[in-house]
């Protein structure tokens, strides 16, 4: 079964009592990012989580600057560009915030 012996979790049975507090139960073993507070399983691209951002990119090439609801913010830090509309030139991310929950929610409708 799922408990198997995962690696002496002895000290952890205490936590199935927490089912009763709502609907967190099904949160209980999933790593949470620490930038965005999402599941480390959730919004990957390639493999590995990448945050979703609220990203500010200007294009070097033409000065165009343009805001983005799917900014990606890799692990190490550093934004994915993103490519300017206008020249097709390699948008940089210069500015970004973590999305509150709630612009996430209204975005999925």
């Amino acid at each position: 079964g799922m408990f198997g012996n995962g690696g002496g979790g002895g000290g952890k049975g205490g936590r199935m009592q927490d089912e009763r507090g709502g609907q967190m139960g099904w949160q209980q073993d999933v790593e949470l990012c620490t930038v965005c507070n999402r599941s480390l399983e959730e919004d990957q691209l390639s493999g590995m989580h990448m945050c979703k951002v609220f990203a500010t990119f200007q294009c070097p090439v033409c000065r165009y600057s343009w805001t983005s609801f799917n900014g990606r913010r890799r692990p190490n830090g550093e934004l994915m560009g993103q490519q300017c509309s206008r020249c097709k030139g390699p948008g940089e991310a210069k500015d970004w915030r973590v999305m509150e929950s709630t612009e996430q929610e209204e975005r999925r409708r």
